[in-house]
């Protein structure tokens, strides 16, 4: 009785022909009403405060699956003010940080896509939904994030999101030690290393400010004997 779609990782990760391990629901029910229908399942709670409910399927597979969701504004450069479980699908995508995971799926296969994400799927490119040095101002995780998803998905940086990064790469000095670390545990994992070479060439300053690296050309030589499809670490 409730709408739902695939939203996100998932959705981009089918256009790509990826494997997904994550898959995430957005839906108009609250976590009470969750709850109430999946009350014959094993469910986690612990993202409730969040607006999600965590279930396991009769497969194995762990949905989660949370409320639309609209943000206030942020504050901190990571948190915004205040959110309301409200909305509609096209509301909850607004929030989303770039093209490619602010695409939805109804149970009719129907894709909802209001900001270009299939459209940089094909591109192969990482852009923010809507004005890039907004959407980093907002969450300064949201910088190494794009350079993330640029290494991990082999895709290119989108020339106003890039300069964005580079404009506001000071900020990522603020980010919290934990964030930094899960996120360039990711982009140093990634198989693409010539992507990798591309994304340090690109962007020096993030690197120089995380890691005092100020021989880049060094560093990305170094890169790129290693290969296309080695793992850096």
């Amino acid at each position: 009785g409730f709408s739902a779609f695939l939203v996100g990782g998932c959705v981009r990760d089918a256009i790509l022909k990826r494997e997904c391990n994550d898959i995430d629901i957005a839906t108009n029910a609250t976590t009470a009403q969750m709850l109430e229908i999946f009350d014959s399942y094993e469910t986690q709670t612990a993202g409730i405060g969040f607006g999600t409910v965590n279930v396991r399927g009769k497969s194995g597979n762990i949905f989660d699956i949370t409320s639309f969701r609209q943000e206030g504004e942020y504050i901190d450069g990571r948190h915004p003010s205040s959110v309301t479980f409200s909305g509609d699908i096209h509301t909850d995508l607004s929030r989303r940080d770039f093209t490619v995971n602010s695409m939805a799926v109804n149970r009719h296969a129907e894709l909802v896509d209001d900001y270009g994400g299939l459209h940089d799927c094909t591109a192969r490119q990482i852009k923010t939904v809507r004005t890039a040095t907004v959407r980093f101002s907002e969450d300064y995780l949201r910088i190494l994030r794009a350079l993330r998803f640029s290494a991990v998905l082999d895709f290119s940086v989108e020339q106003q999101t890039a300069e964005a990064i580079n404009e506001l790469s000071h900020l990522c000095a603020k980010i919290p030690p934990e964030r930094t670390f899960e996120e360039l545990r990711k982009l140093f994992s990634t198989p693409y290393n010539l992507r990798l070479s591309d994304i340090l060439a690109t962007f020096p300053d993030i690197f120089n400010i995380l890691f005092g690296i100020t021989d880049v050309k060094k560093t990305v030589e170094r890169i790129k004997k290693l290969g296309s499809k080695t793992n850096f670490i």
